[in-house]
């Protein structure tokens, strides 16, 4: 009888679900409501820059003399394995921050300038580029 109880303690131990500790959860982003809409930017060189902010990704379209390239950051981050954080600060600074599999941090910063004005900065790019909201 013992012997069966012990059995059954077994079995039962090593059939229960475990959840696996190197699941991640999905990335996803909640920007504030100031910075949801389509926001432009254009440069010397010609290139036109769209920022598109929802209230579930940022998706940049970049229009260059090759054509127009799309980058969705939470499909991004999801093909590439990349934990994605975001925070608001003082309703007036948004910050996405990037963990990549190496455990190195990359940060991106848009600071409200005004309703119709963003400034994007990161720890790369020394000078901020500036994006207008698009005409509604």
């Amino acid at each position: 009888m013992n012997k069966t109880i012990l059995i059954l303690l077994v079995i039962t131990f090593f059939s229960c679900d475990k959840t696996p500790e190197s699941a991640k959860p999905e990335p996803s982003l909640s920007p504030p409501q100031w910075f949801i809409g389509t926001w432009n930017h254009s440069d010397s060189t010609g290139v036109i820059e769209s920022l598109i902010v929802s209230e579930k990704d940022v998706v940049v379209e970049r229009i260059t003399s090759s054509g127009k390239l799309t980058t969705s950051y939470v499909d991004s981050c999801k093909t590439n394995s990349i934990e994605l954080k975001d925070f608001v600060k003082y309703n007036a600074y948004y910050k996405m921050e990037f963990t990549d599999e190496n455990e190195d941090v990359y940060l991106m910063y848009f600071a409200k300038i005004a309703y119709d004005e963003v400034r994007f900065l990161n720890h790369i790019r020394p000078t901020p580029k500036t994006y207008i909201r698009a005409s509604d």
